[in-house]
């Protein structure tokens, strides 16, 4: 057996880092950030209707009776039962430095290979076939097939609790595409770690995985330079990268290219000994690596730029979320306030007069054209040609009536004329009664808060002029029209932040012909 290297310490296993590892990290630690908020939200919102702790315990239940059916099936790994394996797997722990228990059983499969399982909240198991344990596989064969899994454990404990955000994210599948490569770059360090373990015997480790290919009894007639030959045909293939994309595990000719040009460059003298057994394998080994240029990192896991670049993501979505998606699903239609509220009492204000000619009229700078609707008979200035709808509104006892309106969406700022037509005796007598009611309902309906209200007059059809804050943060301005039972509705919606210095000048244009 090859010569025991001593327990691998931090900066030891920093040096068998894939070179990707860092920057797939980073990759990966940026996209579980983004998704970051949603699984909080998740885990609050479970917790507290109880569904993540039911989750977690029918995942700790389903484990251990999983783990319970191998301890029926299959042979545990102990002092009592293949004790020299026992001894390699509690060896291969402490020499890498992974504490935590990791159990290894023994079951009848007709090929050469082994697993790992991981029981959520219990335990982890390596699974190796009984052809492992048969004639012709070495001690230091078996160290690299076990150590390789002990290794992958002591690189995703290293990552930490970025390391678990980006497990978490993986559960989600969103971003998998870029979570994945990550994942495989925690395969590569467990197989050169486990490499480690074994002095860097290529040999023994190459051995290993050509059984893994075609079995133990044709392992040895595998030629390097063929699967290197091989993996030739692999690297650069677009068909290659799209087979890889889903799964979590690199090629298994990446992985031994991989391996054979780790221990080229840190195992020299081994390396040697393998080539001089292999004669023929090719000079470029480190171009068909998965990156070649790559240097592996010297320091800790590159976590501060991810962080920040998904911090920096995640407001300029919620800065755009707030300021423009909320206000346009907040904004109300006519059908959310055209019902008057009763029993309103009209302000105590002082009447005005509001109204402008009907001729053009520039909005910060644009010279717009009257609308004129013949059905509803009235005449307005819009800053640009408006959407017609109608539809629908419930009275209650009353029946149905119809809802006309003529709305210009402008993303931040919004421009609006709606009227009705109500049944004789629906509204109160009182116009400025009614009009206080529809006043009340559409700041009811917005949770606003009223700044001015003023009772106004268009040529003797009475009307409400008011302003008012949403709760979220927009503007509206609104002027009411009673004439008979028909209302109108004129309002200009500002959304947070922004400006309309036009919107008076639309208010005043409003005409009834």
């Amino acid at each position: 057996m090859a010569d025991s290297p001593p327990v691998l310490s931090k900066e030891a296993f920093r040096s068998f880092k894939h070179p990707l590892y860092p920057r797939r990290f980073a990759l990966a630690l940026f996209f579980a950030l983004l998704l970051f908020p949603l699984i909080g939200a998740g885990l609050v919102a479970g917790t507290i209707v109880l569904v993540v702790p039911l989750f977690a315990f029918l995942i700790w239940m389903s484990g251990r009776v999983i783990y319970a059916e191998f301890l029926g099936r299959a042979i545990l790994v102990s002092e009592l039962n293949y004790a020299r394996i026992h001894l390699i797997g509690e060896d291969l722990k402490a020499r890498i430095g992974y504490k935590k228990k990791v159990d290894i059983f023994v079951y009848e499969q007709g090929n050469f290979n082994a697993f790992l399982y991981k029981f959520l909240f219990y335990r982890r198991a390596v699974f190796l076939n009984s052809e492992l344990l048969e004639a012709g596989v070495t001690d230091d064969e078996l160290r690299w097939l076990i150590g390789r899994f002990v290794g992958y454990l002591r690189a995703r404990r290293e990552a930490g609790f970025w390391g678990w955000t980006i497990r978490a994210a993986q559960k989600l599948v969103v971003f998998n595409f870029f979570l994945l490569p990550y994942e495989r770059a925690l395969v590569y360090t467990g197989d050169r770690i486990a490499l480690g373990v074994i002095a860097g015997d290529i040999s023994s480790a190459v051995s290993a995985m050509q059984k893994i290919f075609v079995g133990r009894q044709l392992g040895y007639s595998v030629n390097p330079s063929g699967i290197v030959a091989q993996h030739r045909l692999v690297k650069g293939s677009l068909f290659a990268l799209l087979a890889r994309l889903p799964i979590a595990y690199p090629h298994m000719t990446a992985r031994y290219v991989d391996l054979i040009g780790f221990a080229k460059k840190s195992y020299p003298e081994q390396f040697q000994r393998f080539d001089a057994a292999n004669p023929g394998l090719p000079d470029d080994l480190e171009r068909l690596t998965a990156l070649p240029n790559a240097a592996p990192g010297s320091g800790g896991d590159p976590i501060f730029i991810p962080l920040v670049a998904a911090i920096a993501v995640l407001a300029l979505g919620t800065l755009f979320t707030m300021k423009v998606v909320v206000p346009r699903l907040n904004r109300p239609t006519p059908s959310d306030y055209s019902e008057p509220s009763t029993g309103t009492t009209p302000s105590e204000t002082t009447p005005s007069t509001s109204g402008t000619q009907g001729t053009a009229i520039t909005y910060t700078g644009t010279q717009t054209q009257p609308y004129t609707s013949a059905d509803g008979r009235y005449s307005i200035q819009f800053p640009s040609t408006p959407t017609e709808s109608s539809s629908q509104i419930s009275l209650g006892t009353s029946g149905t009536t119809t809802l006309y309106q003529a709305l210009l969406d402008q993303g931040s700022v919004s421009y609006l004329v709606a009227w009705c037509d109500y049944p004789s005796g629906y509204l109160d007598s009182d116009p400025q009664t009614a009009l206080a009611g529809f006043r009340d309902n559409i700041v009811k309906a917005e949770k606003g808060t009223v700044t001015s209200d003023d009772a106004i007059d268009l040529n003797g059809v009475p009307g409400r002029s008011f302003v008012f804050t949403g709760q979220d943060g927009s503007t509206y301005s609104v002027h009411d029209f009673l004439s008979g039972q028909r209302l109108y509705q004129v309002v200009v919606t500002i959304g947070s932040g922004s400006t309309a210095p036009g919107a008076d000048d639309f208010l005043n244009s409003f005409r009834i012909q």
